[in-house]
């Protein structure tokens, strides 16, 4: 007798819910006090520090979280399509070494405040690669 298996879209939430609790519980082991209270509510998040946490989940490959954090926060993500916008009918050209700089920073940041230089050396190693 063959066993038919079903997945309820119920059961699918359920599953991406809990996966991105558990990749919120590694997020917030890792990340900075600031950062923590970010991620949790207890601090005012800006457009700036959402998008910078956007980065370290996507990099980090936290995609379970990076939907819900992107979803919890639509305006953010809506204020930041608006200014691509802008800046795509602009003539100038983005300057991409900037924006470049910009995440490295993020990354750099995020790597030094680590508590230990293991810590730091694979998570450096994860940021970088390509």
């Amino acid at each position: 007798m063959e066993d038919n298996f079903v997945v309820t879209p119920e059961a699918l939430r359920r599953r991406r819910k809990q996966c991105a609790e558990k990749e919120q519980l590694l997020f917030l082991a890792l990340c900075s006090k600031k950062d923590r209270k970010l991620i949790t509510g207890e601090a005012e998040l800006n457009v700036h520090d959402y998008e910078r946490i956007c980065y370290l989940l996507e990099r980090m490959g936290l995609n379970h979280l990076l939907l819900y954090f992107e979803f919890e926060h639509e305006d953010f993500m809506m204020e930041i399509s608006k200014r691509i916008e802008a800046e795509l009918e602009c003539s100038e050209k983005p300057n991409l070494s900037e924006e470049i700089d910009l995440i490295n920073q993020w990354a750099s940041d995020f790597c030094n405040q680590l508590p230990t230089p293991v810590m730091k050396h694979y998570m450096e190693i994860l940021f970088y690669l390509e």
